[in-house]
């Protein structure tokens, strides 16, 4: 049975993918996959992209590479458009990136953002959308009021996917989705972040707190959100991957330095709201 390290939205982040892959190496791991953004925010685009490229089986665009290579629109905007301006220049001269990029045009580029694997679902963000759509309940505010209608929400971003397992990054928080009937695989104490996850009657939208592993995952639909590596944005701060082996998904985290990847950014030439944000996000994990 084969066991898949699931990594996305990296993010130019070179320390968190570092100590990743080191923490890979101590695991037995048949293939690394990547479910896009491994540029963008952060202030080592070329060095990560060159990296991923050396060790994934599988790596597909997320919306921050489809904006440099097939922008059709203005999806991106003010920080993280400021730091793609920025990200494009770096990437110059790259061979990797512009042998892996130059196929991809405006009309073609969701197929490289969306991948059927060994019959599982590997996507950025949603199948219908593959770098847009964010896979989330909604405003975790209106978790009770709008309890029926965020339900069906999630029942409809279910249906997209065409097989049982799929995986999913975009929105930087380790989740699973799942039907309500396979409640028992999730323990009832000590795993959840009670802020992010949602309950309907028919959904699940289950956020870990900390490592986790689920098993029991056979013959069930679930969808997985491996976390993001570079930018986590589920209150913890250290970077997060997954790792599957059909029957289960163990959810991990890995300690950093972002200290170091916060010197960094503070010198990119950029608007100093920009750099900023980027920055704060780092310490704060959101």
């Amino acid at each position: 049975m084969p066991r898949y390290a699931l990594l996305s939205d990296i993010h130019a982040n070179i320390e968190a993918l570092q100590n990743v892959l080191c923490d890979l190496e101590k695991r037995n791991i048949d293939e690394i996959l990547v479910l896009g953004d491994v540029i963008g925010y952060g202030p080592n685009p070329k060095e990560c992209w060159e990296k991923v490229y050396e060790v994934a089986k599988l790596i597909l665009i997320g919306n921050h590479e489809q904006e440099i290579v097939a922008a059709d629109d203005e999806f991106t905007r003010g920080d993280a458009k400021e730091m793609l301006n920025w990200t494009e220049k770096q990437l110059q001269g790259c061979g990797s990136w512009e042998t892996f990029v130059k196929p991809i045009t405006i009309e073609n580029y969701p197929q490289y953002a969306l991948h059927i694997y060994n019959e599982k679902t590997f996507v950025h963000a949603a199948p219908h959308a593959p770098t847009k759509q964010y896979i989330w309940p909604g405003y975790e505010g209106f978790y009770i009021i709008y309890n029926d209608q965020l339900d069906l929400r999630l029942q409809e971003f279910m249906s997209k996917f065409t097989t049982n397992h799929g995986f999913f990054g975009h929105t930087h928080v380790p989740t699973i989705l799942t039907d309500y009937k396979n409640k028992l695989i999730f323990d009832i104490e000590g795993t959840w972040n009670k802020e992010a996850t949602f309950i309907g009657p028919n959904t699940i939208f289950f956020v870990p707190n900390g490592e986790t592993r689920i098993e029991n995952l056979h013959e069930k639909r679930i969808y997985i959100n491996p976390g993001s590596v570079g930018q986590p944005r589920d209150g913890d701060s250290r970077a997060c991957y997954a790792i599957y082996d059909e029957t289960s998904i163990e959810f991990i985290r890995v300690e950093y330095d972002f200290t170091k990847t916060q010197e960094k950014i503070a010198k990119i030439p950029i608007s100093k709201e920009a750099r900023q944000r980027t920055i704060e996000r780092l310490a704060e994990g959101k």
